[in-house]
């Protein structure tokens, strides 16, 4: 087990594989566990902020559509869209791609009839206002023909005719222009590019053809946004995307946490402020918004936390006792093999602890397989033998005393070999006198002395 030296707390743990468990338990995490993508994504993973942002577009857009019919209504349509629009960072996939797109058909429709001819020469139009090979048209219909370049416009989108017809037009003049490319950088290997809300694989130059117009575009591994860029493309432009962490410096920082590259110690600060780098068995590193510090381990003894549990098994029993010559001595030859037993057995027990010790209950069942290995009661005689036992013990030693039927009163040692954290070896020895019960004549029949020894593998619980 480690502890640190100072002991601070952690807002979070990113474990580096193979994260060492005692040493992020050392770290006294605040915040959640979190996997080294789950770091690497911390400022372009989906967030809140996106839900909302669509969340707030789409009430934007049912809000606007009663100002159409008021006078310049056109006006607070785009006051409303404008910002809402802009907000939107990231598309998962058809259903936000439809959303940003009917968004875009209606703003681009409220500066197209409000600014009409005006909208090259006027001021107050120059947000709303994009170019297509020098002709000014709404910016937001560019953006809606460059999102889903296929798809015309409904009458549900746009009411008016006249305004159908000129983003028809727009659309048809931007899909006769050269296209633009977007070409990755350094993304990390099995990383799936997204564009507009639809995954995107790169040609055989690297790049991959869109129209020109605003694109939102992020790249995903293993479910996590790893990188996104919100860009605006000219004709025949080819645009780089280099993510915020590239797989060169990704690479560094998991080869060395103690000296992360800038752009890795800007990740905690989105993480939550701090974060504990685990790799191995190696020192922490303690990363904040502002550097990395290593913070030394030193072993300590720890405190394994105990509670009730128990153990099943099987295992094989050797019994002497004279007793299986003096109860049949007509019977019973007076040999070696008479008075040594061999067997199959099993074992269970209950264990519970108690201050410093262990307390317990279980029972051993063996079943000697000689045929003289028998203990006689009365008219009947028994094969099976049960020993019921309590015990108490420290660590892996136990000790015990226990009945082994019919006759013999017990006590012994238990010991405990682990081979995994829930299997292990277990040997038990026993000795023991027996009573001396009556006949029917009264008198009594003296026994012999018994000893036991068993070597199984067993289960705890």
């Amino acid at each position: 087990m480690w502890a640190l030296t100072p002991l601070v707390a952690a807002a979070q743990v990113v474990t580096l594989a193979p994260g060492d468990p005692a040493a992020i338990a050392a770290a006294g995490a605040t915040g959640p566990a979190l996997a080294a993508l789950d770091l690497r994504a911390a400022r372009t993973r989906w967030t809140d902020a996106d839900e909302d942002a669509l969340r707030d577009l789409a009430a934007a857009l049912d809000d606007a559509r009663p100002y159409e019919h008021v006078l310049d209504g056109e006006r607070l349509i785009l006051r409303d869209l404008e910002p809402a629009v802009a907000a939107v960072g990231a598309l998962r996939d058809e259903r936000d791609r439809n959303a940003l797109f009917a968004a875009l058909l209606y703003e681009g429709f409220a500066a197209d009839r409000y600014f009409g001819a005006r909208l090259a020469d006027d001021p107050d139009a120059a947000p709303y206002t994009g170019r297509i090979a020098g002709l000014a048209v709404p910016r937001a219909w560019l953006d809606a023909a460059a999102l889903a370049p296929d798809r015309a416009a409904s009458p549900y989108e746009i009411g008016e005719a006249p305004q159908r017809a000129a983003y028809e037009a727009v659309r048809a003049e931007l899909a006769a222009l050269a296209p633009a490319s977007l070409t990755p950088v350094d993304l990390p290997p099995g990383a799936q590019l997204v564009v507009d809300g639809v995954p995107a694989v790169p040609g055989p130059s690297g790049d991959v053809k869109v129209r020109p117009g605003r694109h939102l575009v992020h790249a995903e591994l293993d479910g996590r946004i790893v990188a996104r860029w919100d860009v605006r493309l000219d004709i025949a432009e080819d645009r780089p995307l280099p993510p915020e962490v590239g797989e060169t410096a990704w690479q560094r920082f998991l080869a060395d946490p103690a000296a992360p590259p800038p752009e890795v110690i800007a990740l905690a600060a989105a993480s939550g402020g701090e974060v504990w780098v685990v790799r191995g068995d190696a020192p922490l590193v303690r990363l904040t918004g502002e550097g990395a510090v290593e913070v030394p381990l030193v072993p300590v003894r720890a405190e394994v936390p105990r509670r009730v549990g128990g153990a099943l098994g099987v295992q094989g029993a050797w019994l002497t006792s004279g007793d299986f010559y003096l109860q049949d001595p007509r019977g019973a030859p007076r040999t070696v093999a008479t008075v040594n037993a061999l067997g199959p057995g099993v074992f269970a027990e209950l264990r519970v602890p108690a201050g410093p010790l262990t307390v317990g209950a279980g029972a051993e069942v063996a079943v000697p397989l000689g045929a003289h290995h028998v203990a006689r009661t009365g008219d009947g005689a028994l094969r099976v033998r049960p020993l019921p036992y309590l015990s108490a013990g420290w660590g892996p030693v136990d000790v015990a005393v226990g009945f082994l039927l019919p006759y013999h009163a017990v006590g012994g040692l238990h010991l405990w070999l682990p081979l995994t954290p829930r299997v292990g070896l277990r040997a038990a020895g026993w000795a023991g006198l027996p009573l001396a019960p009556p006949r029917p004549d009264g008198s009594r029949w003296e026994g012999a002395p018994v000893a036991t020894a068993s070597l199984g593998v067993g289960l705890r619980l």
